[in-house]
C-alpha cells in the first residue's frame, strides 16, 4: 500500500474508533430518566407522614389526592435532576430535586422541605381515592374474637358542611381521627388525634390528649406556601352515636359540641 493510502486508512480507522468511544461514553438523555412511573406514591415531609398521595396516571399527567378530599391536578416532566410539576395550570412550575432514590422510594427537596415519596404497591391509579384506601386498610387490620368490634361501626368520613372528619381504627378499642377545616380557599387547618374509646350502649366516647393542630396556607394556583404548627398535645373528646360524631375541643374551644354527620366509608 502506498504511504499516502496507508496514512489515509489509519486516519479513517482512528476517527471510527474515536466515534465508537464517544458513543459508548455519551451520558443518558434527560428523557431517559424515569423517577416516577404510573402508580400511587404516599408522601412524607421532613420525616412526618401526610395523608397525601401523588397519583401518576400516565407519563405526563397526575393529581394530588388527600384523605380530606382536597386535591389538585398536575402535569409533569422528568429529567436527570428530578421532576418539574405544573400544579393546577401550566404556568406554575414546582421543582422536585431528587437527592436519593431506590426502587420504590424517592427523596428530594420541594418548597424548601424534604419530601419522601413511597410507592403504594397495591393501589390502582385509575380508581384510587385516598380516603377510601386509608379506611379500607384500617378495616383490614382489625381483628376481634367475637367479630363484633364496635369501633368498626364508626369507621369512615363525617362532615359538618365545611369540615371533614376522617375516622380510622387503630385497634379493637382505639381510633385515629383527622379533621380538616377549610376556613377559606387559601387556608386549611388540620387536627390529628387518637385515643381509646369507652362504650356505653351504642355510644362510643373517645377522650384524647395528643391532638396536633397545624394550619396550611396555599397560593392562588393551589400550591402550598407554608404550614404553621398551632399546638401539640391538645385534649378533648369525640362522642360517636348513630350516624353522628360530636366533637368537643378543650384546647381552643373551636369545636364545642360541633356535630358531624356520617357521609361514607
Amino acid at each position: 500500500m502506498a504511504p499516502k493510502a496507508a496514512a489515509k486508512a489509519e486516519t479513517t480507522t482512528a476517527k471510527k474508533a474515536a466515534k465508537e468511544t464517544k458513543t459508548e461514553t455519551t451520558e443518558p438523555r434527560d428523557a431517559d430518566f424515569k423517577w416516577f412511573t404510573t402508580g400511587v406514591y404516599k408522601v412524607s415531609v421532613d420525616g412526618s407522614e401526610l395523608d397525601t398521595y401523588y397519583v401518576f396516571s400516565d407519563k405526563q399527567n397526575g393529581r394530588v389526592d388527600t384523605v380530606s378530599g382536597i386535591g389538585i391536578g398536575f402535569t409533569y416532566e422528568q429529567n436527570r435532576n428530578g421532576v418539574i410539576f405544573h400544579m393546577g395550570c401550566n404556568d406554575d412550575t414546582t421543582i422536585l430535586t431528587i437527592t436519593d432514590a431506590s426502587m420504590n422510594t424517592f427523596s428530594g427537596t420541594m418548597y424548601g422541605y424534604n419530601y419522601t415519596f413511597t410507592r403504594v404497591q397495591d393501589a390502582d391509579p385509575a380508581s384510587f381515592v385516598a380516603s377510601a384506601y386509608v379506611n379500607a386498610k384500617a378495616a383490614e387490620a382489625q381483628t376481634c374474637d367475637d367479630g363484633q368490634n364496635p369501633v368498626m361501626n364508626f369507621i369512615g368520613n363525617f362532615t359538618n358542611g365545611r369540615a371533614m372528619m376522617s375516622v380510622s381504627a387503630k385497634g379493637k378499642d382505639q381510633v385515629v381521627v383527622t379533621v380538616s377545616w377549610g376556613s377559606s380557599a387559601f387556608e386549611t387547618t388540620k387536627w390529628i388525634m387518637s385515643g381509646t374509646v369507652t362504650q356505653v350502649g351504642d355510644t362510643l366516647v373517645m377522650n384524647y390528649q395528643d391532638c396536633d393542630c397545624e394550619s396550611f396556607f396555599f397560593n392562588e394556583d393551589g400550591t402550598m406556601s407554608q404550614s404553621v404548627a398551632e399546638y401539640t398535645n391538645g385534649c378533648g373528646s369525640i362522642t360517636f352515636s348513630g350516624n353522628q360524631a360530636v366533637w368537643d375541643d378543650f384546647e381552643q374551644g373551636i369545636a364545642d359540641g360541633q356535630v358531624f354527620s356520617y357521609t361514607c366509608n
